[in-house]
């Protein structure tokens, strides 16, 4: 069988998913095992071989596929410590995400653009573009100019003060250049607003 052959016939038989398949299929090509390649040398009957002493790199990528597998298999924690008010809070805060995310299309022509939102555990995240490569912007004038705008919308909100004040919500605006890096993020608790 053909080195291509070999992926495709283990998925055409239903015995491995895609990623297994290719997995094994990378196996099969670094151990340089070909079909059409030179005969395999004989190999002496009174030697004993076990799997691991024949290929360990096979054994120990088992053992850390087995070791992903059973990770991936636990309960999500960022919510084990929330009470049930907390909860529901998170809910809703993931589901207005959810169709914030899908719904708004910010113009690419403003200075700033909004990207996405958030939520982990009790941080509502929000994400911007600037419209500028890093090099052109102002850090520390174009945060003072966020956190001010920031500030002045969640410290005189009485419903954002209620979800900092009685749920423990914080919220965190972060900022990135048009070529990717990172300018920067305003930080917005009680403890900004009281300041």
């Amino acid at each position: 069988m053909e080195k291509q052959g070999f992926a495709s016939g283990l998925k055409g038989f239903g015995l491995v998913g895609v990623g297994v398949a290719f997995g094994l299929g990378s196996a099969f090509l670094m151990t340089d095992q070909r079909v059409d390649g030179p005969a395999p040398l004989s190999m002496q009957t009174d030697v004993e071989v076990t799997r691991q002493q024949a290929d360990p790199l096979t054994l120990s990528t088992i053992s850390t596929l087995q070791s992903v597998v059973a990770n991936s298999q636990t309960e999500l924690s960022r919510t084990d410590d929330l009470s049930p008010e907390q909860l529901e809070v998170v809910a809703f805060f993931e589901l207005s995400a959810r169709q914030l995310n899908e719904s708004v299309k910010s113009e690419r022509g403003q200075l700033l653009h909004f990207d996405n939102m958030t939520i982990d555990k009790l941080n509502v995240r929000y994400y911007y573009t600037y419209n500028s490569r890093y090099d052109q912007i102002d850090r520390e004038a174009a945060l003072a100019e966020q956190a001010r705008l920031v500030y002045d919308n969640i410290c005189t909100d009485t419903a954002i003060r209620t979800l900092m004040d009685e749920y423990g919500l914080n919220y965190t605006y972060r900022y990135i250049s048009s070529d990717f890096r990172h300018v920067g993020e305003v930080n917005g608790s009680i403890k900004s607003c009281a300041s």
